[in-house]
């Protein structure tokens, strides 16, 4: 299967993935930054393909924030859960490996590579 890498010199380029989230730690890590919060990633899709490209449909999933958000691209793209789950693992490899903490503040989404913490707690620390 894919393996997905992390890149540390953003100036140099970043790991391709199918999640922009991965883009995002890399850029994040490369800063400095030796805590990392994820808010808002669900992890989850109304149209979605397995790992044999099989395609399947969950109506109870909302996709965007709007309704009428991206629908020009709609049918561009169907989202392997599978594949962004290894990028997120290549993020935990190395951050765990650099002394960076990456913790999912995201109420509720399916995403459990990263330890959860309660987004309202954490929001009451600062």
């Amino acid at each position: 299967g894919e393996k997905y890498s992390f890149s540390s010199d953003v100036a140099e380029g970043i790991e391709n993935s199918t999640t922009v989230a991965h883009s995002a730690i890399q850029f994040a890590a490369y800063m400095g930054f030796s805590k990392i919060y994820l808010i808002g990633v669900d992890h989850s899709f109304s149209i979605f393909q397995n790992e044999k490209g099989e395609i399947f449909l969950d109506s109870s999933v909302k996709d965007y924030f709007a309704e009428n958000y991206n629908l020009d691209k709609k049918d561009l793209y169907i989202p392997r859960i599978d594949r962004s789950t290894k990028a997120f693992l290549a993020s935990k490899e190395y951050c765990d490996q650099n002394d960076i903490e990456i913790k999912n503040a995201t109420r509720g989404g399916k995403l459990e590579v990263f330890e959860r913490v309660d987004l309202d707690k954490l929001l009451d620390e600062f």
